[in-house]
């Protein structure tokens, strides 16, 4: 998966790849690309939208899109969940979560 990738993954992928390649480096903004040599090792890219992913969230979001055939404009996500820990305090979570895996 790489955000460079100018083809979004596809449930028609599932016949096409025996594996995914899942992993970079988080937390610089603006990217700086520290991946290009890896990345270019091989010729069919894909990725998972506009929007950073963690790599957990990641490999959740393409299982459901190449295992349970979902494409992922079928998919809600919630932008900075939040997650009340009691009466007073509510985590809030730098992240993208798929809203299927919060059920």
């Amino acid at each position: 998966m790489d955000m460079r990738s100018t083809t979004v993954l596809s449930p028609a992928d599932a016949k096409q790849f025996e594996f995914v390649v899942f992993g970079g480096i988080l937390g610089d903004h603006p990217p700086q690309d520290r991946a290009k040599e890896f990345r270019e090792s091989f010729k069919q890219i894909r990725q998972l939208g506009d929007v950073q992913m963690t790599t957990d969230t990641a490999v959740l979001v393409s299982k459901e899109i190449l295992e349970d055939q979902k494409p992922i404009g079928s998919l809600k996500f919630s932008d900075d969940p939040q997650i009340p820990m009691d009466n007073t305090l509510v985590r809030f979570l730098d992240e993208l979560m798929p809203l299927s895996t919060l059920d």
